[in-house]
């Protein structure tokens, strides 16, 4: 059955479970400014996390739990923070600092890579490595736009969505670490989740006047009608 966790006049958004599936960090304009926040999911608790007249949201766990990758409007620009879970503005850390906007960022299983988008494009920043060398282009697609950057549990794969303009596929592609080749396309859809074994994509479907869910296997076959 399905829960409902929030149930008020504002709006709550981009939730995302901590590693031990105990928290909720989320986003939440119910102060006037957009703010993250901390939902204890045994005890219904909500703590504010920040304060700030400043856009804060779609947070990101570490593996550990200690951390939280989140976007920040700083300066009239969108970029990617990293800060303490229990406290993200204290002691934080800037992970972009460009032109474009850097937005949805998503922490790697592994801990020390979080993908997000920037100008359109996936970029996967390697937190090993110094600033100059730091970022990569996972997708290098000028005509199409990705969105929604999600790991597989074991770290080794990326999926997104694409909307492309003029050249390719609109859809879900899976981009593979192991492997030195360019994502591939798997089929319509977006907003992908993993299931938990990683070999399985569900995503949301667009259509007129309507929103469906399907599944697909990781080399594209269809799992699920139109739901």
């Amino acid at each position: 059955p399905l829960t409902r966790l929030t149930s008020n006049a504002w709006d709550d958004a981009s939730p995302a479970a901590s590693p031990d599936g105990k928290k909720l960090a989320f986003s939440s304009n119910r102060n006037g400014f957009w703010d993250l926040y901390l939902l204890d999911l045994t005890s219904g608790e909500v703590k504010q996390l920040t304060d700030t007249p400043n856009y804060e949201g779609a947070p990101s766990w570490s593996p550990d739990g200690s951390f939280i990758a989140y976007e920040s409007y700083i300066n009239e620009n969108l970029e990617i923070v990293i800060g303490p879970a229990d406290e993200p503005l204290k002691n934080s850390v800037r992970l972009t600092n460009s032109s474009a906007a850097d937005y949805s960022p998503a922490w790697a299983p592994g801990g020390r890579q979080i993908a997000f988008i920037s100008n359109g494009e996936v970029i996967l920043a390697d937190l090993d490595k110094t600033e100059d060398q730091r970022f990569t282009n996972l997708s290098n697609t000028e005509l199409a736009s990705e969105t929604h950057p999600v790991w597989s549990p074991d770290g080794k794969k990326l999926a997104w969505a694409s909307a492309s303009q003029s050249v390719g596929r609109s859809g879900i592609y899976i981009w593979d670490s192991t492997r030195n080749v360019p994502a591939r396309w798997i089929g319509d859809g977006d907003y992908p989740a993993w299931n938990t074994r990683g070999d399985q994509i569900i995503t949301t479907i667009l259509a007129p006047n309507e929103t469906y869910i399907t599944t697909y296997t990781l080399d594209g076959t269809l799992l699920q009608a139109l739901t």
